[in-house]
């Protein structure tokens, strides 16, 4: 239904998120426009869980499936979002996800309810802060079949949570290391044949695709690439990351190494 306001945080406008997220803050947007509930951990679902296809997407914002397949990987790689991939389409989960349910105020969860029964949201907030003074929340780690650490979050008397500063290094997104394993590629194809395949973007989301559906960590991608490289198949065959990086190359892999 066209013509409603759709809650986002002023948060999104900080450097960080327009460097990470860029053209793909329209496809999530279209997510949260398509959130139907949102748990007590602050993770919306979006149409009630059922599998997402590309064809809804498109009708609705007019993209590409290569448009769409890029956001969908920029919008996890950070993570906004987490996903399941099925034979009918993905997924989709939002994190830290708010937004306005018909005429009820913006909250989620616990809060919520409490907020829906008080009519006075600081209140709420406040009292509820007084009894609790940290709220519990799931942090999401990479992966399609990766478990989630509980953590527990200071929140101010304005219900925000107070994020200590990161020490140390960012953990490396996939994307840097999908490029990184395609720098890889070419250089093990010069050394065993002489030859530089040509690296794309069909390329690229193959590694992607080796992490994240054949869950196959950077280590493991380059074994599989030195057993390839060792089946002595034509040169035009050999150096193509495509064929080597394929479903059925990658699954012969896990069966030989005993990879689960």
């Amino acid at each position: 239904m066209k013509g409603f306001g759709i809650y986002i945080q002023n948060d999104l406008l900080e450097p960080k998120h327009v460097k990470s997220m860029r053209n793909a803050v329209w496809l999530y947007m279209w997510l949260i426009d398509h959130m139907t509930s949102i748990s007590e951990e602050q993770v919306g679902l979006v149409l009630g869980g059922r599998p997402v296809k590309y064809e809804e997407v498109a009708a609705e914002l007019g993209i590409a499936r290569n448009v769409y397949c890029e956001w969908v990987e920029k919008l996890r790689a950070y993570p906004y979002i987490e996903t399941t991939r099925t034979p009918y389409g993905i997924v989709f989960r939002v994190f830290k996800a708010k937004k306005r349910f018909k005429k009820g105020v913006e909250m989620y969860g616990k809060a919520s309810r409490d907020v829906r029964k008080s009519g006075n949201v600081i209140k709420t907030i406040q009292d509820n802060n007084k009894r609790m003074k940290t709220s519990k929340t799931f942090s999401p780690l990479q992966g399609k079949n990766s478990p989630r650490s509980m953590e527990v979050v200071p929140i101010d008397d304005d219900g925000q949570e107070i994020r200590p500063r990161r020490t140390g290094p960012k953990p490396e997104g996939k994307n840097k290391i999908a490029m990184r394993l395609q720098r890889k590629f070419v250089e093990m194809a010069q050394k065993q044949l002489g030859s530089s395949p040509v690296m794309d973007v069909k390329g690229y989301k193959m590694c992607l695709y080796a992490m994240n559906t054949g869950g196959l960590t950077e280590v493991q991608i380059v074994d599989l690439f030195d057993e390839w490289f060792k089946l002595g198949k034509p040169d035009e065959e050999t150096i193509s990351i495509t064929r080597a990086l394929s479903a059925r190359q990658i699954e012969g892999y896990k069966v030989r190494n005993n990879v689960k």
